[in-house]
């Protein structure tokens, strides 16, 4: 993907998408503890609290993921 540097690429297979196995990772996870996602993960309400929060989740998780993979 040429839209990420070299970081970028390697934290969004290991956050979002496993692409070697199609697997998803912990994104999706922390998705569904924060939020009820019942009856699917299409049905949270789409707001700029959920944004918010999922942003700073996703930039503790990217902090967290620098540390361990320098």
């Amino acid at each position: 993907m040429d839209l990420l540097n070299e970081n970028g690429n390697k934290f969004a297979n290991y956050y979002y998408c496993n692409l070697q196995s199609g697997e998803y990772q912990e994104y999706l996870y922390h998705f569904m503890e924060q939020f009820d996602c019942n009856p699917s993960i299409y049905h949270v309400e789409d707001s700029w609290d959920n944004y918010f929060y999922m942003g700073q989740a996703i930039d503790s998780e990217y902090e967290y993921w620098l540390e361990n993979n320098r």
